[in-house]
């Protein structure tokens, strides 16, 4: 029997490989065949949306609103699956990230073979966010594209423009002369949707009956785009590119990503055009005529209040919440809002929206990250969803509109009968508790006034002078998850054991608590401070110390150095503590040597803090994870904190007694346990 050497080939060799050949072909040939077979059989299958209901009417409809000056503002509709005619109210989303996707081939597929949960609807942001909820309880859903996003015409020089906010009030009367419009509107959103929502109740268009605003803020600049004075530019990078993306229409897929471009293909295809033959070429010329403004380069000239954005020339005054606070009360629409309290700075923003609006409001605060999607409660197993959860969020906005667009409340509204109420609902974080109240803050609770003391002791009757001097770190940071990074990121919000971390920093300890006590409101520092440096950042870190040494977030404050005087005239609005508005007449450099007093408001939040528990302030100049380094260039501070009787720096911490039996039910039930 004859071998051959391995470097030539058997005789055979050829006609296996021909063989080969040909198998390989017909497989190939079978999988293209079953890729066009699941392409055909998905392009016939009917998603519900494009079912009738009852009254013959197909069931989502994507139709142009042509407004005052000639744009095309693309507004999908979503009739209840019932629907069987006569008059019913609706419910307004107006959005910037796209009104829907174009469920392509493999998605109708996959949606068949229930892969998707409602015709390529997302649980936390897909096309058709939050109408299955709002479709039940018998509303029609109006979901709008702002001007120059989604297949809408026009462009964009800011959000929440003048112009936008006008397009979503044409649309407004739009649903009004609609033949199955009872002539009531409320109004939802979430995040910038919600801003977009609240500027429209600013119109004062008579049919919008109730607006429900969901983690979102009544000023960008000083609570998610920057924090005391620092801007935080990461996080306004994430979201400018995010926003190029969908203002041009691209997959949202980093490069070389091929999976997320075949789903972005075959799956959820772009934007989804208006109906008709004309659809897709109206999108195309739509995002073809573009001239939208660039987000980081506009966001990244503001510094002081009243500087204009970029070159739309508009101030933070005419395009957020607080500037039209006076149209807003005049609407007298009643509010339902949900707010984190780890959510960046959202839950102040919602709090001094309660604080400084007239309106009736029903606000939640929770342990919720941004959009509620993941508990964020710091004594929580990180990654567990939210409770109550998105779906059940959802059933209380549309509860939420059950009593004002429906029924005899709504009839008693209109004949002008006592509005609804105004009440705060908040969870204590490691209690897994629930309390309402109908002011802010809550009464009951007491200051109580921490001093800096020496052996880095947190003392209610001080005994030492001094100070104590901090290098500044500025590779210090507060990890890739922090109340910071939740709002570009739609992540979870995480602070591992702060053990280490804190250790790290110039911290003070109080001495463990007697009994369980309740830190509800916003901490105040009192800093007394000299700096080597003309500016910098200072961070304050309020921690929970346990028994076993674990170290567990609860808030922090921050102020940039040029800041640190408090306002020499009035803000637009009042804060929950310091006076301090962020003119340019009340920036001033820090002269090196010099002791300052800085008032630093911290973030509010309600935490139980156990017997046998510490707390801890950890002071920081520089949080790399999160902000730019202050200065920017140059060497790092050298910080002398003091602790003398006239230049006694201190934290004054709203406290009492923890009674469970004061407390309320959640809005659904508690998952909650308890802290460690």
């Amino acid at each position: 029997m004859l071998s051959y050497p391995r470097a030539f080939p058997s005789p055979t060799a050829p006609r296996i490989r021909a063989v080969a050949r040909r198998i390989l072909i017909v497989f190939l040939g079978f999988i293209v065949l079953l890729a066009v077979a699941a392409v055909g059989a998905g392009m016939l299958i009917r998603l519900p949306g494009e079912r009738r209901t009852p009254s013959g009417l197909i069931r989502n409809q994507a139709v142009y609103v042509t407004t005052r000056d000639g744009t095309r503002i693309a507004v999908d509709l979503w009739l209840p699956e019932d629907y069987a005619g006569g008059r019913i109210p609706a419910i307004l989303r107006a959005t910037r990230y796209g009104r829907a996707k174009r469920i392509a081939a493999l998605g109708r597929l996959a949606w068949r073979l229930g892969f998707l949960e409602d015709a390529g609807i997302d649980r936390n942001f897909g096309p058709t966010l939050g109408v299955p909820a709002l479709n039940r309880h018998g509303y029609a859903v109006v979901v709008a594209d702002g001007r120059g996003s989604g297949a809408s015409f026009g462009s964009r020089r800011a959000e929440c423009a003048p112009e936008e906010i006008e397009d979503y009030g044409e649309v407004i009367d739009w649903i009004v002369g609609q033949p199955w419009s009872d002539r009531r509107v409320g109004a939802w959103g979430i995040s910038q949707d919600a801003l977009n929502i609240e500027m429209v109740a600013a119109l004062g268009r008579p049919a919008l009956k109730a607006v429900a605003t969901l983690y979102t803020t009544l000023d960008s600049q000083f609570t998610t785009a920057g924090f005391g004075g620092l801007y935080n530019r990461e996080n306004v990078r994430r979201w400018a590119e995010h926003n190029r993306i969908v203002d041009a229409n691209e997959p949202p897929c980093p490069p070389g990503l091929n999976t997320c471009r075949f789903m972005s293909t075959w799956v959820f295809a772009g934007a989804k055009p208006v109906d008709g033959s004309e659809g897709k070429r109206l999108l195309a010329e739509a995002v073809a005529s573009r001239k939208n403004y660039d987000v980081f380069a506009s966001w990244g000239t503001l510094l002081y209040r009243g500087d204009p954005l970029g070159e739309s020339g508009l101030t933070m005054a005419e395009i957020m919440p607080f500037g039209a606070r006076e149209r807003i009360e005049a609407s007298g629409v009643p509010f339902f809002s949900i707010y984190g309290w780890l959510d960046a700075g959202l839950a102040f923003s919602g709090l001094v929206h309660f604080n400084n609006f007239s309106n009736p409001q029903e606000v939640h605060i929770g342990p919720f990250s941004h959009a509620g999607l993941y508990d964020a409660d710091p004594f929580a197993t990180p990654n567990a969803s939210a409770n109550p959860d998105h779906e059940e969020q959802m059933e209380m906005v549309a509860s939420f509109f059950d009593r004002h667009l429906k029924g005899e409340a709504a009839a008693a509204n209109a004949e002008g009968a006592a509005k609804p109420g105004r009440v705060v609902r908040y969870y204590t974080l490691g209690a897994g508790t629930w309390r309402s109240t109908p002011v802010w803050p809550p009464e009951g609770l007491e200051p109580v006034r921490y001093f800096f003391d020496e052996g880095g002791r947190a003392t209610l009757d001080p005994q030492g002078s001094g100070s104590d001097t901090m290098d500044v770190d500025f590779a210090a940071g507060s990890g890739a998850l922090s109340r910071y990074r939740s709002i570009v990121q739609a992540t979870d919000i995480v602070y591992p054991d702060r053990a280490a971390a804190t250790g790290r920093l110039l911290h003070y300890d109080s001495d463990p608590m007697a009994g369980d006590r309740e830190l509800t409101g916003s901490p105040i520092a009192e800093l007394h401070v000299a700096s080597t440096r003309e500016d910098g950042a200072f961070f304050v870190y309020l921690d929970n110390v346990a028994p076993d040494g674990t170290v567990t977030y609860l808030t922090e404050g921050v102020l940039r150095g040029i800041f640190h005087k408090t306002s020499s005239r009035p803000g637009p609005y009042r804060t929950l503590g310091v006076d301090r508005a962020y003119w340019k007449e009340d920036a001033e450099p820090l002269e090196p040597g010099k002791v300052y007093r800085m008032d630093i408001e911290m973030f509010p939040v309600s935490a139980l803090v156990r017997k046998g528990h510490r707390l801890r302030f950890s002071l920081a100049g520089a949080d790399a994870d999160a902000m730019p380094r202050v200065p920017e260039t140059g060497p790092a501070p050298r910080v002398t904190v003091h602790r003398a009787m006239w230049k006694r720096s201190q934290v004054t911490v709203p406290m009492a007694p923890f009674l469970t039996e004061t407390r309320d039910a959640p809005p659904r039930a508690s998952r909650k346990g308890g802290g460690r």
